[in-house]
């Protein structure tokens, strides 16, 4: 083993000091940086690193040590009401564009084909473990298949369940 001389020990534990104190340093750095707060438009109460546009904001010491969290005031956490004028938009659903409606009918066609050639499927239940499912549930899973390759490969509107998805979004999703 290599004996270094006192004078390499000393730089040794000079540089790793330097290093040490340097790495602290800007580590705490960000516990001294000044926190903005100002009123929007909305009348919201901001906090930010940054002062707002308009040069209306407070700077504000944050407090270090021990002590329980501090709590928000009523005010600040009232949700947003909306005005009586304003209406909800209506979402319409994405129309599946031709490639998607494509890449769709092929995996509802693998999932058809699967399906048909297993002998018994499996699937993990609630709590994780692998089960072997009875074949009601392949027959039911059978004809959510077909469904589904008739609303995606022949172009026809399939019927929707009560969640207002389509049996290929469902057969989708559901898959193992």
């Amino acid at each position: 083993m290599l004996a270094l001389s006192e004078p390499m020990i000393k730089l040794r534990r000079g540089i790793c000091r330097w290093l040490i104190s340097t790495g602290l340093l800007i580590a705490c750095s960000g516990a001294f940086a000044e926190i903005y707060q100002w009123t929007d438009q909305d009348g919201q109460t901001v906090y930010s690193e940054r002062p707002s546009r308009d040069g209306t904001q407070k700077v504000i010491k944050p407090k270090f040590g021990k002590g329980s969290p501090v709590k928000p005031k009523a005010e600040t956490v009232a949700p947003k009401v909306p005005k009586a004028d304003s209406k909800p938009a209506a979402v319409k659903p994405k129309e599946p564009t031709p490639a998607e409606k494509s890449a769709n009918c092929a995996k509802a066609r693998d999932v058809l084909n699967h399906l048909n050639t297993t002998n018994r499927l499996r699937a993990k239940d609630a709590k994780g473990v692998i089960v072997y499912l009875p074949e009601e549930d392949r027959k039911a899973r059978v004809d959510e298949a077909q469904k589904s390759i008739k609303s995606w490969c022949d172009g026809g509107k399939a019927e929707k369940n009560q969640t207002g998805e389509t049996p290929a979004r469902a057969l989708l999703r559901s898959r193992p």
